[in-house]
C-alpha cells in the first residue's frame, strides 16, 4: 500500500487594506458641495419669494429649518452616492466607506468657507463706512 503524504504551505498573514479611491472621494465631496449650494440657492429663492419684507433672524420659520436640514442631508446623500458610483462596482461596504470619507473631506472645506464668509461679514460694515467717509458720503460736513 502506498503512503500518502500531505504538506501544508504556510503563508504569512498580510493585513488587508481598504480599497480607497481618492478620485472618487474628491468627486463625491465636490458633488456634495455643489448639491448643497444648489439646495441653498433654491431655499434662498423660495424664501425671498415668500417674504416681501426684511426678515428678522430670530423669526426663522419651522419650514425653513426643515428644508435646510433635509437639504443638507440630501446634498451629502448625493455626494456619497456619487463617490460610490465613481469608485465602481464592488461591495456596498466599500461604497459606504467612500461616502463617509467624502463627508469627512467636505466638513473642513465647509468650515473654511464659513470662516471666510464670517470674516467678510464682520469686515463688511466697517469697510462700507470707510468707503463712504473717504468719498464724503457719510453725511458729515
Amino acid at each position: 500500500m502506498a503512503e500518502v503524504r500531505t504538506t501544508e504551505v504556510r503563508r504569512p498573514v498580510v493585513p488587508a487594506s481598504w480599497p480607497v479611491n481618492c478620485s472618487a472621494i474628491w468627486i463625491g465631496a465636490l458633488a456634495a458641495l455643489g448639491a448643497g449650494a444648489l439646495v441653498g440657492l433654491l431655499g434662498s429663492a423660495l424664501g425671498a419669494s415668500a417674504e416681501t419684507h426684511v426678515v428678522d433672524r430670530h423669526k426663522v420659520r419651522l419650514g425653513a429649518l426643515v428644508f435646510s436640514v433635509f437639504g443638507s442631508f440630501l446634498a451629502y446623500a448625493i455626494g456619497g452616492w456619487v463617490a460610490g458610483k465613481v469608485r465602481g462596482a464592488g461591495l456596498a461596504e466599500d461604497s459606504m466607506l467612500h461616502g463617509a470619507i467624502a463627508w469627512l473631506v467636505t466638513i473642513p472645506i465647509l468650515l473654511g468657507l464659513a470662516a471666510v464668509g464670517a470674516m467678510n461679514g464682520l469686515r463688511g460694515p466697517a469697510a462700507r463706512l470707510d468707503w463712504q467717509r473717504d468719498r464724503g458720503l457719510d453725511g458729515v460736513g
